[in-house]
């Protein structure tokens, strides 16, 4: 894959650092979701409308400050570098350094605000984690985690979906659960599923039905950076993808 981000270590994310960011065609890898966004506009088409896959424990939808977000979103964000586009700031007096806008929990609602007519659909296979967003909810469908095998098929039909193609947003903290009152977390969706859910999403990045596909490490939310690694390269191999820093 090329590098966009050379790899900066396996250092904590916390909510805006960025320290993987690559690609391979239209798939890019990450370690945290906040380059999500960026990655969808390097590759959609701004008068054509997408249907959105979000796999993923977490909703992603924080919201808290869009109005003040999106006021400070230059126009002309789908040309900026990946630098330019996480520095974008606001500022207010109680910080007169300024306020990174882009985080790794709220590029659904900033890209919701800003692109809702190209969307025609969101589907979430989700933990449950975090909270929704009122403005996306009328284009909103959610699933159990267990029924994303059963449902790809269905909803990459274009009966169930139209026309449209699709995003794929995939953050690997999915596949993990942190025991309550522990320091332990496990994987608990088994390579048979994953290789199912592989086989599908290769099949439609061939057939041309996906347009960007996003994948996320996030080793904070999966035990640690080995726990993802070992994840991230399980995909990698299956999707035909090297990736140097990790591998």
């Amino acid at each position: 894959m090329k590098n966009i981000i050379e790899f900066k270590g396996q250092n904590t994310s916390w909510v805006r650092d960025l320290n993987l960011l690559c690609k391979k065609n239209n798939i890019y890898v990450m370690d945290n979701h906040v380059a999500g966004l960026w990655c969808w506009l390097q590759e959609i088409k701004t008068n054509e409308k997408y249907n959105i896959l979000h796999i993923d424990a977490h909703y992603d939808t924080m919201a808290s400050r869009i109005d003040t977000w999106v006021e400070h979103i230059p126009d002309n964000i789908k040309e900026l570098s990946i630098h330019e586009y996480l520095a974008i700031k606001f500022y207010d007096e109680d910080f007169r350094g300024g306020h990174e806008i882009m985080r790794w929990d709220n590029y659904f609602p900033i890209f919701h605000r800003m692109y809702k007519e190209n969307v025609n659909s969101y589907h979430f296979f989700t933990h449950g984690e975090g909270s929704l967003f009122d403005e996306m909810k009328d284009k909103l469908n959610q699933y159990p985690i267990y029924g994303l095998l059963n449902l790809i098929d269905y909803l990459f039909d274009k009966g169930t979906s139209g026309p449209y193609k699709w995003i794929v947003n995939i953050d690997l903290d999915y596949f993990f659960q942190k025991i309550d009152d522990t320091e332990i977390t496990i994987r608990f969706i088994s390579n048979d599923a994953i290789d199912f859910l592989i086989h599908k999403l290769k099949a439609y990045l061939s057939s041309g039905k996906i347009e960007v596909m996003t994948i996320a490490l996030s080793p904070e939310c999966c035990g640690g950076w080995k726990n993802s690694i070992d994840l991230m390269n399980y995909f990698a191999i299956r999707l035909n993808l090297k990736i140097d820093a990790i591998s």
